[in-house]
């Protein structure tokens, strides 16, 4: 991965894992809090907060995330976010954690940090790698992943959670972002795209 030359389909392979695991996680969380309400013996309101800390805490790290990206590098802050979010989605191997509200909530709000980094730092990472006449066809690659996730995303939690339980879709996360996680550290330029 070269900046500015870096091949679209190659990006596009490290890109698109991430778009995954953030439909997928999201999607999942929105299909299984009936689950998670019953799991825990929430009421409404209180399930609603699994929900809300994502959109919060996404929200506030999305707003640095440009900034963090322009003093520390754009694929530094991208790593970091990847690997924040799949290492805080894997805690749910734990069976404590999918059991206690308050480490439900703990660990969403860790999982929220990480996808604030990385979320809003895809855009930035392609337009930093890729050719400019072949930005149309990556940014058009992330964009068509998001709805196709959803989509399977929403019919996967559902089996996952009914089969298995509903912190294991969690845990699929994870696994995706981790192996996506060796890919990043191996092959993106962290030293030659740091700003001056």
């Amino acid at each position: 991965f070269v900046p500015g030359s870096t091949n679209v389909w190659a990006l596009a392979a490290v890109a698109v894992p991430v778009e995954i695991m953030y439909t997928f996680s999201h999607s999942h969380i929105n299909v299984n809090l009936p689950f998670i309400q019953d799991d825990l013996h929430l009421d409404t309101v209180e399930v609603m907060w699994v929900q809300y800390v994502e959109v919060i805490l996404t929200i506030v790290l999305a707003t640095m995330a440009g900034k963090l990206g322009e003093k520390y590098g754009v694929p530094i802050i991208f790593t970091v976010g990847v690997g924040i979010f799949s290492i805080a989605n894997l805690f749910f191997v734990i069976p404590d954690i999918a059991t206690n509200w308050y480490l439900v909530l703990v660990t969403r709000c860790v999982a929220s940090i990480g996808q604030g980094l990385m979320q809003p730092s895809l855009a930035p990472l392609g337009i930093q790698l890729v050719p400019r006449e072949k930005l149309p066809l990556i940014i058009t690659i992330i964009t068509v992943v998001a709805p196709i996730g959803a989509i399977v995303g929403s019919f996967v939690a559902g089996m996952v959670a009914l089969s298995i339980g509903w912190q294991y879709m969690c845990v699929i996360v994870g696994c995706i972002g981790v192996i996506d996680l060796a890919f990043l550290l191996i092959f993106l330029p962290f030293k030659q795209s740091k700003p001056q």
